[in-house]
């Protein structure tokens, strides 16, 4: 934490330009946070400089969800926030379609207005099988396990409804297990490995 303290100003001299905020994973820059069209626009300035792998697109989203997955440079990422960008069951649905999330093992999809219909397109995707944590509070599917604490051990723990109805029809998905936590940070993230 030192050698960051000491150098992370100088080290971060060179992404700045590029990005609103970064956060650094064993000595490099592994997540940033920029609007889409910002990401867009430099993702390939990036990538040259540094081991990108979490990208966290801030709210809201000023470009299409489309035009967000069509870059060439989500195929390197593990991890993608998009919380808050209100895609709705429609860019669910989109980005389940996506094959180049195929990598992905945390996604933050919180506060999306998505529903069953773009729950069950993530659910189904061919491509996000690799995902271990997944954010979905403030959507209009519930989620979140209820958790029994008695005296602060947890002692039952219980999926939601939909949760369990979706289990039951899909089997179990390890990220239904963790659909609530941390915010998108690298400690997050770096538990879904």
């Amino acid at each position: 934490m030192d050698l960051l303290n000491d150098h992370g100003e100088s080290w971060m001299r060179s992404i700045r330009p590029y990005a609103r905020g970064a956060q650094y994973y064993r000595g490099f820059v592994a997540l940033i946070s920029n609007t889409a069209q910002q990401f867009l626009r430099d993702a390939d300035a990036l990538f040259r400089l540094a081991p990108i792998q979490h990208l966290d697109i801030v709210a809201p989203l000023d470009c299409s969800v489309e035009m967000l997955l069509a870059s060439p440079h989500l195929k390197k990422l593990r991890g993608l926030s998009l919380r808050g960008a209100r895609i709705g069951d429609q860019g669910a649905r989109r980005l389940a379609a996506t094959e180049s999330l195929a990598e992905l093992r945390f996604l933050d999809l919180g506060i999306n207005d998505i529903g069953a219909a773009g729950t069950t397109a993530l659910i189904e995707s061919p491509y996000l099988t690799k995902l271990a944590i997944v954010h979905f509070d403030g959507n209009h599917v519930n989620l979140a396990y209820t958790i029994g604490i008695d005296q602060g051990a947890v002692v039952d723990s219980q999926p939601s409804a939909a949760a369990a109805a979706l289990i039951a029809k899909y089997g179990p998905r390890l990220w239904l297990n963790h659909v609530d936590g941390d915010r998108f940070t690298v400690a997050t993230w770096s538990a879904a490995y």
